[in-house]
């Protein structure tokens, strides 16, 4: 369940842009969001990885109950979870801060582009009046769901070293 909800939060909104628009006259916010697939490579990276760990403990389950000792496999989820974990939290520490210049905005990978356009891989955190750049509610969710399998798979490793011990 964990692994479902892992692969289900890259399709929620890891990041956004917010920015304030006059038209006519008239003052009103405008707003764009990327999934994690639509933003960032290392955030897709650190959701396959996580998932292959739900995956490869389904796999470790399975090879136990045909008889197939898997002892020594037993902490390799919750390795990979952490690994993306740690995946998806690196990469959200090395957004760089926005530098803006006049209508436009700059960043020093990218270029020019419009205000509020989001660039895969080319992410900014940014905050003044009127222009909100940073990551979205999906991402926090996606963090949550990777911790979560962490712990569980943790927690399952755990379990299983002591219950090998028993038997041997």
């Amino acid at each position: 369940m964990t692994g479902c909800a892992v692969v289900l939060s890259g399709f929620l909104p890891w990041y956004k842009t917010e920015w304030t628009e006059f038209t006519g006259g008239i003052q009103g916010r405008q707003s764009r969001s990327a999934m994690a697939w639509n933003s960032a490579s290392w955030w897709g990276a650190a959701i396959a990885i996580s998932s292959a760990g739900a995956l490869c403990w389904l796999l470790i389950i399975e090879l136990s109950r045909k008889g197939i000792l898997a002892s020594h496999l037993r902490w390799l989820p919750c390795l990979m979870a952490a690994g993306g974990l740690a995946i998806a939290m690196w990469y959200w520490q090395s957004i760089p801060n926005l530098e803006l210049g006049g209508q436009r905005w700059e960043d020093g990978a990218l270029g020019a582009a419009k205000i509020g356009d989001i660039s895969y891989n080319h992410l900014s955190i940014y905050h003044v009046s009127g222009l909100d750049l940073d990551v979205s509610w999906g991402f926090y969710v996606g963090i949550a769901a990777m911790f979560a399998l962490m712990v569980l798979t943790f927690f399952v490793a755990v379990v299983k070293r002591y219950r090998f011990s028993l038997n041997s």
